[in-house]
């Protein structure tokens, strides 16, 4: 079972989920951290965590350009998930884009609690995550 208060990182690229996930357990946050690397993975993990009564994550880091499923297409299948996702599960897109559109549209979602900028860092995990 994974600890509770934990963040699901969603992005394609494996060094990067490999790193992050070195900074949050190195950060001074009490949170662990669970990777996939496909959206419908994320979608699938979400749906199989409340079938076995598991505990949700506290957040997600959602990556938009991605393979297979975008950060996008995400989002959308997301807002189609039990309200109780929705109500227990922050969704921060965690993203390298340059596009002004892609950042004004992730803080206009309702899903998204907010957009940062790649790379990863201490600060901005404690900025984002020690409350």
């Amino acid at each position: 079972m994974i600890a509770t208060s934990y963040i699901l990182l969603i992005d394609d690229d494996q060094i990067t989920n490999f790193v992050n996930q070195t900074i949050i357990k190195k950060s001074e946050v009490s949170l662990d951290s669970k990777a996939v690397i496909t959206g419908s993975e994320g979608l699938n993990f979400l749906i199989k965590c409340l079938e076995v009564n598991e505990e949700l994550p506290h957040a997600i880091l959602l990556d938009i350009n991605m393979p297979e499923m975008n950060g996008w297409e995400f989002l959308d299948k997301f807002s189609k998930l039990d309200q109780r996702i929705h109500e227990e599960v922050k969704v921060y897109v965690l993203s390298s884009t340059q596009n002004e559109d892609d950042v004004r549209n992730a803080r206009a979602n309702p899903f998204v609690t907010d957009f940062l900028p790649k790379p990863l860092n201490f600060e901005k995990i404690k900025e984002v995550f020690d409350h």
